[in-house]
């Protein structure tokens, strides 16, 4: 199905097993429609709407956004891919990306993800071998919980910015890396928006900065490493951990308190700068 400039309010049953497309134009699926099969979905500008009440999960195949708004209340489990380079997802439900993720895009480029959960299985992949510049997320009142690999490789600037609140929940592996192997000195930034790790935080090249605190209170038992010639930096907000920090590399802690009686062992550099670090 193709829905193109005009807005459509559909409240029938909708079958479609091969391709949903939404170009320049509004997708209405309102709560009295029933949604059978959806397809492959092909968001790229306009408003796709999912709001059923007869429909509140919907499983379909591959994902693609590369604009527009992705809106509503239902849950959406994405066995496919998930390519997101450029839109909006926004809306009370809930994205399951089940089948792995890219959200590498081009530099300059940046998505935003407004009210919605986002759940991350398998490998995220975010830049390229060739990509580099500043590519992001604009997170407001949003949560994102990664339960597989997120992997920020080979750019200048990528990362998390939240302008209005937000939550990371790391429950799997957040990896700075480098593809292929070369000189790589940018950073990752998640500013703006809370990050807790309870998984693993592997700074393997460039800088990781989680620069807005987290919120669990001590139970973020995740654990930190840091490869030679990598820096891990703590920037503003308050930081409870309760997780090993150790590696080769540099760990600084900027403008903000940081508590940690887990086991320490940074064999390069510890720099304190404003910052409170307590190591209970």
């Amino acid at each position: 199905g193709n829905f193109l400039i005009r807005p459509v309010n559909y409240t029938g049953t909708y079958n479609i097993t091969g391709t949903t497309s939404v170009t320049n134009g509004t997708a209405n699926f309102n709560a009295a429609s029933t949604i059978t099969n959806i397809g492959t979905i092909n968001l790229t500008s306009g408003t796709a709407n999912f709001s059923s009440t007869n429909t509140t999960t919907i499983t379909q195949g591959t994902f693609t956004q590369s604009g527009g708004t992705f809106t509503g209340t239902a849950t959406f489990n994405i066995t496919g891919l998930f390519t997101w380079t450029g839109g909006t997802q926004s809306g009370t439900g809930v994205t399951n990306a089940n089948g792995g993720s890219d959200f590498s895009g081009t530099a300059g480029t940046g998505k935003s993800l407004t009210n919605r959960t986002l759940n991350l299985s398998g490998t995220t992949t975010w830049g390229t071998a060739t990509t580099s510049g500043r590519t992001f997320i604009s997170v407001s009142a949003a949560v994102v919980n990664n339960n597989g690999t997120v992997l920020f490789q080979n750019e200048a600037s990528t990362g998390f910015q939240g302008f209005f609140g937000g939550t990371f929940n790391n429950n799997g592996t957040v990896r700075r890396t480098d593809v292929p192997a070369g000189a790589n000195t940018g950073e990752t930034a998640i500013s703006g928006t809370v990050f807790n790790n309870f998984g693993t935080v592997d700074v393997q090249v460039g800088t990781f900065r989680p620069d807005t605190g987290g919120s669990c209170g001590g139970t973020c038992a995740g654990s930190w490493d840091v490869s030679a010639g990598a820096t891990l930096r703590f920037g503003g907000g308050t930081y409870d951990l309760s997780g090993p920090i150790t590696g080769a590399g540099t760990v600084n802690f900027l403008s903000g308190p940081g508590n940690s009686p887990a086991p320490y062992n940074i064999t390069a550099t510890t720099s304190v700068t404003n910052a409170t670090a307590n190591f209970n």
